[in-house]
């Protein structure tokens, strides 16, 4: 049976006057609550216990328990119904599969395909770096910036960035300074190691090729610009010739963005580079695939989010949304497959799988098929089962690791256009104000004051804006032009968010002196926070608190969630997946090596090493961009031919000199 421990929080009733969004809405965490969630067995750690009692003391939290599977906490989260989850896991717990669970399950609160909890997954090599992301605090305002591929040095007072693509050149701000592109070594691993020690920045990305236990820094295959590697949760970097290893000292927060990398955020084992990032490099949220990249629709995506209106999204709010972009595309353009769920998306297990599920799709969408049987006949690509193939692909295996209430943004710069959300009653507008000519990035959007239902849109229609009860974003946007306003109206109603024992009540002492009717707010230490009804906050010492009182406190916090007053959710929790298991790989051809194979194969490279030094035309011919490729067959009559014209007998019958 899952055991499910409430803790009290404070729930803030949204009053909804008015959400300016200039440089980013800072929503708070108590607007519509916070909730952890982890494993018995986790919880059951002390080690792991602090990092989740780090989050309840800092955000007033609820905490949900499950005993094997997350999705087990779908029911107590739907009663809770926060603004923000934040998955507390060990790293034998956050790997691949884990990741896709949640992003699944934070989609299944109510009748909406859209994500309907802010998240994120807290982990670390070790419970030490676990705790340190959770006690973070103080919000990161990002003005350093490093990494191994192109990012906008423009909004950073300093930063330097590797072209990955290029065998040496990068591109350098200092502070106070222009832009300027520099040649370098061609080496990247070392300088990019010194960027981290030295330059400390709060942003950094990579790209190129990866695996859960490298960074090669140089792309495509075969330009080698130095990689880092992980052991033990330490990172260190290693020059391209392999002889030099480079430590790294980088403690500051920061945020790591693997958007161009394959399996950057799998946490495959606690050897893996996810971990190392967080144990010896400060990382604090990161973004990155569990999967092989592909078509980046949600690395990249999370890439433009964050960067087409710097200041506006924090790290998260930039992953979030771009998830719903994801979803909504899937929905709109894909209906008939976009709630399909497979059951694993591993392409390293089977390199067919994209083959297999595209098989999948057109089966189920009669216009795909025949824009694929379009393309076909041209010899071309269908761009449309690329973007479903990709969508689909990307929904659920980007992870993002870190507090998800915890505020990471880059420093605020004079953006195109402002916005924000007022409201009159159960009318609301939100209302974009262009600074310049623009076109937005991406769909403007906004996390909402308080949870909403029973949504109409009256005006506004044209940007195709997306309402649901967390946000809104206007998926259609177009031009702005300078000082003109714009304007989306929609009705709704404020959903009821008050948990039993937020109501106000009646609250004494031991002597009876003491009276006020006040909400409570949750505990600080030995004393219990209450509102009264002029909005003023009181602390009041638990042991002067009359009997009934105590008795009260005590049956609330002991009281689980199933028993609690339920939640007036949004819309009926009724969103379900289509769940696809697709054909497992075939089992590999492996033809008969017989024990006179095994002989040619041992035989093989002396003959081959012999011809090369002797310039054989034939020999060298064998090798292509500095590769051998021979098949067995070939390999049998060679070693045959060569082996021929080895003998002392066939060296005599061809010697030029014992011809007449």
């Amino acid at each position: 049976m899952n055991r499910f421990i409430r803790v009290p929080y404070s729930l803030l009733l949204c009053s909804c006057a008015l959400v300016s969004a200039a440089y980013g809405e800072a929503i708070a965490p108590d607007a519509g609550g916070y909730a952890v969630v982890v494993s018995e067995q986790t919880y059951d750690n002390p080690e792991w216990k602090a990092v989740v009692d780090a989050l309840v003391e800092k955000h007033q939290a609820k905490v949900i328990t499950y005993e094997e599977h997350v999705g087990e906490s779908l029911k107590p989260l739907r009663k809770i119904f926060p603004r923000y989850a934040c998955f507390v896991a060990q790293p034998e717990e956050a790997g691949r599969k884990y990741v896709v669970a949640v992003h699944r399950l934070t989609r299944k609160l109510d009748s909406d395909p859209y994500t309907d909890v802010v998240w994120g997954i807290i982990t670390g090599y070790g419970a030490e770096d676990a705790l340190r992301i959770a006690n973070l605090k103080e919000p990161l305002v990002i003005r350093k910036g490093a990494g191994g591929t192109a990012f906008p040095l423009n909004l950073f007072d300093e930063g330097v960035y590797y072209n990955e693509g290029s065998k040496n050149s990068y591109v350098e701000k200092k502070v106070g300074g222009q832009i300027e592109q520099k040649t370098g070594t061609g080496d990247d691993a070392q300088p990019l190691a010194e960027a981290l020690s030295g330059l400390k920045p709060g942003f950094f990305v990579t790209s190129g090729h990866a695996t859960e236990r490298d960074w090669q820094i140089g792309y495509p295959t075969g330009n080698n610009k130095g990689m880092f590697v992980c052991k033990d949760g330490v990172m260190i970097a290693v020059s391209r010739d392999r002889k030099k290893k480079i430590p790294i000292h980088s403690p500051n927060p920061k945020v790591l963005l693997a958007w161009g990398n394959c399996l950057m955020g799998h946490v495959k084992d606690r050897q893996a580079m996810a971990l190392a990032w967080m144990h010896s490099v400060g990382v604090s949220q990161m973004v990155g695939y569990t999967v092989n990249q592909w078509c980046g629709w949600g690395g990249r995506g999370t890439f433009t989010f964050f960067f087409g209106e710097p200041g506006r999204y924090t790290y998260n709010e930039a992953f979030f949304f771009n998830n719903q972009t994801i979803v909504y595309n899937l929905e709109t353009r894909f209906p008939k497959t976009a709630r399909l769920a497979f059951n694993h998306l591993d392409m390293q297990k089977d390199r067919m799988l994209l083959n297999k599920i595209g098989n999948i799709l057109v089966n189920m969408d009669e216009g795909l098929r025949s824009k694929v049987a379009a393309a076909n006949k041209q010899k071309k690509q269908c761009p449309e089962m690329k973007d479903n193939l990709g969508l689909l692909y990307d929904r659920d295996t980007l992870a993002f690791y870190g507090d998800p209430a915890w505020e990471a943004r880059l420093a605020p710069r004079e953006l195109p256009f402002s916005q924000e959300l007022t409201s009159e009653n159960d009318e609301y507008t939100f209302r974009i104000v262009a600074n310049a000519d623009c076109s937005p990035a991406r769909p403007p959007a906004m996390l909402l004051p308080c949870r909403l239902k029973d949504i109409k849109v009256t005006k506004g229609e044209k940007f195709l804006p997306l309402v649901t009860d967390n946000f809104i974003m206007l998926m259609n946007p177009g031009k702005f032009e300078k000082d003109k306003t714009y304007e989306v109206v929609f009705k709704a109603k404020k959903v009821d968010s008050r948990a039993a024992g937020n109501d106000p009540r009646k609250w004494a002492d031991d002597t009876g002196k003491f009276k006020v009717q006040a909400k409570y707010l949750g505990r600080e230490g030995d004393d219990v926070k209450l509102e009264k009804a002029n909005g003023k906050v009181i602390l009041v010492p638990i042991e002067k608190l009359c009997e009934a009182d105590r008795r009260f406190l005590d049956e609330l916090e002991n009281k689980p969630v199933d028993d609690a007053a339920a939640t007036d959710q949004p819309q009926a929790s009724t969103f379900q997946y289509q769940s696809i298991e697709l054909p497992p790989p075939a089992a590999p051809a492996h033809p008969q090596v017989t024990e006179s194979d095994r002989e040619t194969m041992k035989k093989f490279p002396q003959l081959l090493k012999q011809r090369l030094r002797d310039k054989d035309p034939e020999a060298m011919g064998l090798i292509k961009n500095g590769k051998l490729t021979i098949t067995l067959g070939k390999m049998r009559e060679l070693v045959a031919k060569w082996e021929k014209k080895s003998t002392p007998d066939a060296a005599k019958k061809d010697d030029p000199a014992d011809k007449p």
